[in-house]
């Protein structure tokens, strides 16, 4: 089989890089390799994502090397990697946001295609933006991605729901695949004592994760402490938060996973961006995620696969995480 990955929309290999995940990612598709006749990622970046193609051996790398706006790539990608595209078997897409480029390919070449869903985008959208005419567009390229898509994946039960009712695809086309979490790296560490009463927050420091009001909820009980581990827009909000509160709150800045900074406040731990191997994570005495959005969230898995606790919480409609994140690591 010849499989092409198209990447979200504005996605690229260097901004994987950027984000801490590049390893993670690429792990599922050099599992892969020995199964497949030839592999290609369909990227938004440029000469960085061709610099970084050493990285990933067997793997062939379609960047935008046009430096084209990432809207028009989107648009016009398959015509310019026609070659590539003419020739494989499969197409599979990384996201909703950026999946009408497969939908295109697939019109074009008349090859399979299989759409990932991670979250639903239209639903994302609504608190993304108030804009109706954006939320219309994000609903309308959902609606059709879905429909032309020969197979579906998503993380959790509770989407393949949503998405056969709202759009009316095929039950049999939808299929539940749970994040994946490699065990090899995340798993009980004995070794390493548990600090009792700490509590961990991993994931991406935006609106959708909500861990704003994880430090609300527990900022005035006594005893327990809190890691945030990870990086975005939210970052200069919690630290002006974090100093609010004084008294016991502490935070370290590390720059791409290497220490740049330290200082002391006392009871919340910031850590920037995500370490993969961070050791407080297995110290940690339980991980608590407050995201609105997550069908199956990967920190939730590889918390326990380290042997943490988890607290999850129902909200909106994410009913199915427990029970996802369970199977997943059990």
């Amino acid at each position: 089989m010849r499989l092409v990955v198209f990447f979200s929309r504005g996605m690229s290999l260097d901004g994987w890089r950027r984000a801490g995940i590049l390893d993670r990612e690429l792990a599922l598709y050099r599992s892969l390799l020995p199964h497949l006749e030839h592999l290609a990622f369909v990227t938004y970046g440029g000469e960085d994502d061709l610099g970084l193609a050493r990285q990933v051996v067997g793997i062939e790398i379609l960047p935008n090397r046009w430096g084209l706006p990432s809207n028009l790539y989107s648009v016009l990608a398959p015509y310019l990697h026609r070659r590539t595209l003419g020739r494989a078997t499969v197409f599979k897409t990384n996201q909703i946001n950026g999946a009408w480029c497969g939908v295109i390919a697939k019109w074009l070449f008349r090859k399979k295609l299989v759409v990932r869903c991670g979250y639903l985008w239209s639903d994302f959208m609504v608190r993304l933006t108030t804009s109706r005419w954006r939320r219309a567009l994000a609903g309308c390229l959902e609606r059709a991605t879905f429909q032309v898509a020969d197979a579906v994946i998503v993380a959790g039960h509770a989407d393949r729901m949503t998405i056969i009712r709202r759009y009316g695809v095929n039950a049999e086309c939808m299929h539940v695949v749970p994040n994946y979490v490699d065990t090899s790296l995340f798993r009980v560490m004995p070794e390493v004592p548990r600090e009792s009463g700490r509590v961990i927050f991993v994931g991406r420091l935006e609106n959708q994760k909500n861990p704003l009001a994880l430090i609300e909820a527990l900022k005035e009980l006594p005893g327990v402490k809190l890691s945030i581990i990870g990086n975005g827009s939210l970052r200069a909000n919690l630290e002006e938060r974090v100093r609010e509160y004084g008294g016991g709150v502490s935070w370290r800045c590390t720059a791409r996973g290497a220490s740049s900074a330290t200082q002391w406040f006392g009871g919340i731990h910031l850590a920037f961006p995500l370490r993969r191997k961070s050791e407080g994570a297995y110290r940690s005495d339980g991980l608590r995620p407050a995201s609105y959005r997550d069908p199956c969230p990967w920190h939730s898995a590889s918390s326990r696969a380290r042997g943490n606790r988890v607290s999850l919480r129902h909200i909106g409609s994410r009913p199915s995480s427990r029970a996802a994140c369970s199977a997943r690591t059990s």
